[in-house]
């Protein structure tokens, strides 16, 4: 390349269209870099900028023109998805209305999360890219067979408290509040204090990954680390609670910091036993933000209804597969039994009666009680499956393996 008046705005644009689609996280200044070492040409940063900025409204259109069809997008999608949630939010400046935010919780997903999901909500917020400074927020649950499903997700203005009430709202428009619901998040700015606002009385979960990065930063070394992971997944109070000695007895400033800066329930020793979900981490939302990949580059209208066909496509690809499927209970639930099954012999029951018995294996032992479905090491209790022990007392009751006592988890 000659010189820099061969350099122009739509030239840049052409030149980093492809490299936008593959690195769209890339800053103008590093374009400028890469246009330097590539082409031999020194550009201004301003010119790299518009050109950025042209090369995304040459792929995706005028980013302002989405702003302008959000009233008929949000009315078409009413009349079409009869009781699906839509809300759109606007300021007013100058007497002129400034978009702020766009919830949607199609029909299809608020029903399908009340009918056949546990009441297990995961909470989590990316930022957009492109030309637009926001997040996309979502609220996505597990069905049957452990499938990531998506409830309701939303662009915001940014992570605070007002942003997440509203979102908030906006889900408990669509879903109420559920019987023993669970909210697991990281500790997202203004999060904790909104799910306070709007749902007093749930679980509020933090995701053990988000504290552990956290706590690694003030208390290093394999000790601790191990320790706090092993509390973290531990259904035993009394187990969570010796291990937090073990770390109190080395440091009690680690206890100090857990008490004072992460208070929300992070270890399965504290868990509810209603939603049956036993997730430590918050990771089914990173799924999400990779499932949507480069669509957070789109203008907003297009980034929504892009969501909205991978959500009708993806439904539609679990109905054939389900459709393949045979029995009542869902693939998962049977790799889960033929799983334990093998390892019955190692198993030695001592029944008092037809429901209540003594499990040993390997030095321990627990109690099981089938009709109360409870077993002494909550397991049971805390997770959608039961354990060994229920199906070794399944069978010596000459119970069939399959049935809706040993898993509950059916389609």
């Amino acid at each position: 390349m000659g010189g820099n008046k061969r350099a122009t705005q739509g030239w840049i644009a052409n030149i980093v269209t492809d490299k936008l689609k593959s690195d769209g996280d890339i800053s103008p200044m590093e374009l400028r870099k890469w246009i330097m070492k590539t082409y031999n040409v020194n550009v201004p940063y301003l010119k790299v900028f518009r050109g950025k900025e042209q090369a995304y409204t040459d792929m995706h259109g005028k980013w302002e023109d989405s702003f302008m069809k959000m009233d008929v997008f949000r009315e078409e999608l009413l009349n079409r998805n009869q009781g699906s949630v839509v809300e759109i939010d606007f300021d007013v400046v100058g007497g002129k209305k400034r978009f702020k935010r766009f919830f949607i919780s199609l029909a299809a997903c608020s029903r399908g999360f009340l009918a056949g999901c546990r009441p297990y909500i995961s909470l989590d917020a990316c930022h957009l890219k492109g030309k637009l400074n926001g997040v996309l927020a979502a609220a996505t649950s597990v069905d049957a067979n452990d499938f990531i499903f998506l409830i309701a997700y939303c662009v915001l203005e940014s992570k605070n408290t007002q942003s997440w009430i509203w979102f908030l709202e906006s889900l408990q428009k669509a879903i109420g509040t559920p019987s023993g619901l669970v909210i697991s998040s990281d500790m997202q700015k203004g999060l904790e204090v909104a799910i306070m606002h709007v749902y007093p009385n749930v679980e509020h979960r933090e995701c053990i990954r988000h504290l552990y990065s956290n706590f690694k930063k003030h208390f290093r070394g394999k000790f601790f680390s191990k320790k706090l992971w092993r509390a973290a997944k531990t259904y035993l109070p009394t187990k969570h609670d010796r291990l937090l000695k073990d770390i109190g007895d080395v440091s009690q400033d680690v206890i100090i910091y857990l008490n004072t800066n992460h208070k929300k329930v992070w270890s399965r020793s504290k868990f509810g036993i209603t939603s049956k979900c036993d997730y430590v981490t918050n990771n089914i939302s990173e799924s999400f933000n990779s499932w949507i990949g480069v669509l957070r580059y789109q203008p907003v209208l297009d980034l929504l209804d892009a969501i909205r066909e991978k959500v009708m496509k993806r439904f539609d690809n679990k109905r054939m597969l389900v459709n393949k499927w045979n029995g009542t209970l869902v693939p998962i639930a049977k790799n889960h039994v033929n799983g334990i099954s093998k390892n019955l012999g190692e198993y030695e029951v001592c029944r008092s009666c037809d429901n209540k018995a003594e499990v040993k294996c390997k030095g321990q032992r627990w109690e099981v009680y089938l009709d109360e479905r409870k077993c002494s090491c909550r397991v049971w209790q805390v997770t959608a499956f039961h354990v060994y022990t229920q199906q070794l007392l399944l069978l010596l009751r000459g119970m069939l393996i399959g049935t809706n006592m040993l898993i509950r988890v059916t389609l």
